[in-house]
């Protein structure tokens, strides 16, 4: 019965150390969710994604990420208005 237990203990630190093996490297760089406000001063070296608005219609928060001066990268998230709206 113990040998039972031994083994059972050494395959559940096996497959968390291969688990822990698989979280990216980068999870801890990810860049913060930052919240826009007209008074905010961006620095933006290089748009990386950003939303394509023509997709919805009306006012929705949507996120782009962008690289600044110093090569960092950030999420801001912002309203916009979405022009896929059809007027018929």
């Amino acid at each position: 019965m113990k040998m039972k237990g031994l083994i059972v203990a050494a395959l559940v630190l096996a497959s968390s150390s291969v688990l822990a093996d698989q979280i990216p490297s980068d999870a801890a760089s990810t860049p913060v969710v930052e919240h826009y406000t007209y008074s905010d001063h961006l620095d933006i070296k290089r748009v990386i994604d950003s939303p394509d608005i023509t997709s919805f219609c009306g006012v929705r928060p949507v996120r782009m990420t962008y690289e600044d001066h110093n090569d960092k990268v950030h999420v801001m998230e912002y309203q916009v208005s979405g022009s896929g709206c059809n007027d018929n």
